[in-house]
């Protein structure tokens, strides 16, 4: 339940981040059922933790979600095992009836908050590290039954000092990085700071989006393209070099300029996905992942053949093919476009009468899109392809033909997610 804990400075105070298994936590809302488990991590937590900690604000880490607590540290609750077995003792009878504080040697002062379902006080059997749980609860207005329901996630919980903070995997190690912090790393990592700046604006709120998104249904964001890119301020600079103050700061400033603001449909987080390059239509999301959203669907992207490597062949033999396809592929082999989808790109395609989806075909090649065209020669197959990515959303290199050409960041997400609504948090 209790993976791991970390004291951080967050804007000048100490901050004692607690990472709860997300599995566990949220596996189950029944706690009368684990009364005696809760109890006995806690008292070992607590027991062998030794936390030296004067600050007020503990996070709890579950997932991708961060909940922040104010907690009273004006009395040492911690680190003895001895205080845990006076049952039904809160602190003000503690107070009334001067029991002396046996656990002030260990220097701890913690009070962890758990979640609850039944009752807006948490009695666990014996253990009552707990203080005020019910005021504490009213204060940061938190609700554990929204997080679980993901539709009524109320994102004051995740607010300390106005900053919203997000948990991010890198290197297998978990960053919790305040959410504009987070999306400068995402914007650098994604799009050439050598953009337009209404080109990098529109990345920062599709970046924002898609990282309020996650956070919402629970989905791990990572560095990679699993989610979104996300580079450090070191890799920035050993990737940036010399160049590193000016980009930086244009990134920052595209940033620093968006702030707080999310595409919106139906007042909810929109999929705020996005490629490199079109080719000249970006994709209806039904083709990629069966999913028909009113905001992803083909619109034209005129500015994309700007992109140097818009038109790209890739050769590979038969033998590649034959291993890659886990089928004898020759010169004979009939490759037979069937059908393709609305923005011109391969739908179906049959290979020695075995019927491939163009996404999986892409898949299994490498290929840089589903736009293609086959040519055939004594040695191989060339693809000829236009474009790079699923073709879905926003087109970066689209994005940045149109802000050269006078278009506003705003007017670029109208056009690639037509029904969208700007919103600030």
């Amino acid at each position: 339940m209790i993976d791991r804990y970390q004291i951080k400075k967050v804007n000048g105070e100490d901050v004692l981040f607690i990472y709860l298994d997300f599995n566990y936590e949220f596996g189950s809302f029944d706690l009368s059922r684990h009364k005696e488990n809760i109890k006995n991590i806690i008292e070992r937590f607590i027991k062998d933790a030794k936390i030296a900690f004067m600050g007020t604000t503990v996070m709890l880490i579950i997932g991708t979600l961060t909940l922040p607590l104010k907690i009273d540290n004006s009395v040492n609750l911690m680190n003895q095992t001895n205080i845990l077995n006076k049952v039904n003792i809160s602190v003000e009878e503690k107070l009334e009836n001067n029991i002396p504080n046996e656990i002030e040697e260990n220097n701890s002062n913690v009070i962890i908050e758990l979640p609850n379902n039944s009752t807006n006080n948490i009695d666990v059997t014996k253990t009552d590290v707990i203080e005020k749980t019910n005021s504490i609860i009213e204060e940061n207005k938190i609700d554990y039954n929204d997080i679980k329901e993901e539709s009524r996630i109320d994102y004051n919980e995740i607010i300390v000092d106005n900053n919203i903070y997000v948990s991010v995997v890198k290197n297998d190690e978990v960053l919790n990085l305040e959410l504009e912090e987070y999306v400068t790393g995402v914007v650098a990592a994604e799009m050439p700071a050598s953009f337009s700046l209404d080109a990098l604006k529109a990345q920062a709120v599709l970046a924002r989006t898609y990282a309020l998104k996650a956070m919402k249904t629970g989905k791990t964001l990572t560095s990679s393209n699993a989610t979104q890119n996300y580079k450090t301020t070191l890799e920035l600079k050993n990737m940036w070099g010399g160049s590193f103050d000016t980009y930086y700061y244009k990134v920052k400033r595209a940033v620093d300029d968006t702030k707080g603001l999310y595409l919106s449909y139906n007042n909810d987080f929109i999929e705020a996905v996005y490629h490199s390059t079109s080719n000249g239509y970006t994709e209806d999301s039904s083709y990629v992942w069966g999913n028909s959203f009113p905001y992803l669907v083909s619109v034209e992207s005129v500015y994309d053949n700007t992109n140097q490597s818009f038109y790209m062949e890739t050769f590979l033999s038969y033998e590649d093919l034959s291993s890659k396809l886990n089928d004898l592929i020759t010169y004979d082999t009939e490759f037979s476009i069937i059908s393709y989808t609305t923005s011109g790109r391969v739908d179906k395609i049959s290979i020695n009468n075995n019927i491939y989806s163009g996404i999986k075909l892409r898949e299994k090649l490498g290929l840089r899109s589903t736009s293609f065209e086959i040519e055939k020669n004594s040695l191989g197959v060339v693809f000829k392809t236009k474009g790079y990515g699923h073709g879905v959303g926003m087109s970066q290199y689209g994005a940045n033909g149109m802000a050269k050409n006078g278009y506003n960041y705003k007017d670029i997400l109208t056009h690639y997610y037509p029904g969208t609504i700007l919103k600030n948090i």
